[in-house]
């Protein structure tokens, strides 16, 4: 499966799910949680933009603000738009991290095939390159 790189809905959605587990995970073995404390979302780099998806998960949630006591967000040197990280890699023409650009155009084939619908992965690529061998690196 690919890595779903920068895919927030799913990153934010995951988040959200698994405290819901936590607190299920807490109310079947009978601890309890004081209301009062408050719950926030924190993350660096590829977290910080989870923390913000998770932030869009809790708000568009009926019930999460408040189940969570939900009060904020922290996030840190993030690529919070993966459409604009995405563009600023290519104008640079460079990436400090060579799997970025790689893994963040998998992850969005991905989660978006509607919009990358008769694009393959080669096609962003120097022919120079062996996309295949560059995939199956990353994939793996």
């Amino acid at each position: 499966m690919v890595h779903p790189y920068l895919v927030e809905a799913n990153a934010g959605q995951c988040q959200l799910d698994v405290a819901r587990a936590g607190m299920e995970y807490l109310k079947d073995n009978s601890y309890t949680m004081d209301k009062a404390l408050k719950t926030y979302s924190v993350g660096f780099s590829q977290g910080g933009a989870v923390a913000v998806a998770t932030q869009r998960a809790f708000e568009e949630d009926a019930t999460a603000v408040d189940d969570f006591n939900f009060c904020g967000t922290y996030c840190g040197d993030g690529p919070y738009d993966p459409w604009a990280t995405f563009k600023y890699y290519f104008e640079q023409g460079k990436a400090e991290l060579p799997t970025v650009l790689p893994m963040t155009l998998m992850g969005m084939m991905s989660a978006y095939p509607d919009v990358f619908q008769g694009i393959e992965f080669r096609e962003y690529f120097s022919k120079k390159i062996d996309t295949a061998k560059l995939y199956n690196m990353i994939a793996s």
